[in-house]
């Protein structure tokens, strides 16, 4: 249902170190193949990787509004990159951690990358399963704010499942390091 009509390819390191010039190539590139969507990756855990995918594609996405799809690992860098960026153009597709991981990601990726192709409207995040970027829409209802947030309450109080329309950032627990040996401080640095 699609077809690849050019590949450009070129290492992390030369993107990173000549970002400007990278940027143009993809750039002229991109206008000369003239794809009505623009694939990076997948780049799975490889986070040099993962950020330059997100930034050229972000940079394809601005300059030349056209749509652009990556996949990685939700714990890859390029993650928060995307985060940060947040463009409306830009989707970016959670993988396996490594490329054992392949076939799926790149099913992942053609499905996204037809259906994007096609302009078919793309849902939210958690509808459509690609990572999310934190852009919320206003969407008309059937009943107010304070009636689905008592609606919420009431379903989380009797045990039910319920999903929040303003999910909330969760932080990982880290345990503190021990506590500093103060005899030992005293015996290194007498001085203190």
């Amino acid at each position: 249902r699609g077809q690849v009509i050019a590949t450009l390819h070129f290492g992390d390191n030369y993107f990173h170190e000549h970002k400007d010039e990278a940027i143009a190539a993809i750039f002229d590139a991109v206008r000369a193949a003239e794809p009505q969507v623009v694939v990076a990756g997948p780049a799975f855990n490889s986070g040099r990787y993962g950020v330059m995918c997100v930034e050229a594609g972000n940079a394809i996405a601005n300059e030349l509004a056209m749509p652009c799809v990556t996949a990685m690992h939700i714990e890859n860098p390029g993650v928060d990159a995307y985060r940060e960026f947040a463009n409306a153009w830009m989707y970016c597709l959670p993988t396996a951690e490594a490329t054992s991981g392949m076939s799926e990601a790149m099913t992942r990726l053609a499905h996204l990358t037809i259906r994007l192709a096609k302009g078919e409207k793309i849902g939210s995040a958690a509808q459509e399963g690609y990572i999310g970027r934190g852009i919320r829409h206003i969407e008309k209802t059937e009943s107010r704010g304070a009636a689905r947030a008592v609606e919420m309450l009431l379903r989380k109080i009797h045990g039910e499942s319920y999903a929040s329309e303003l999910p909330l950032e969760v932080w990982d627990d880290a345990a503190p390091a021990p506590p500093l040996d103060r005899d030992l401080e005293r015996r290194v640095h007498p001085e203190r």
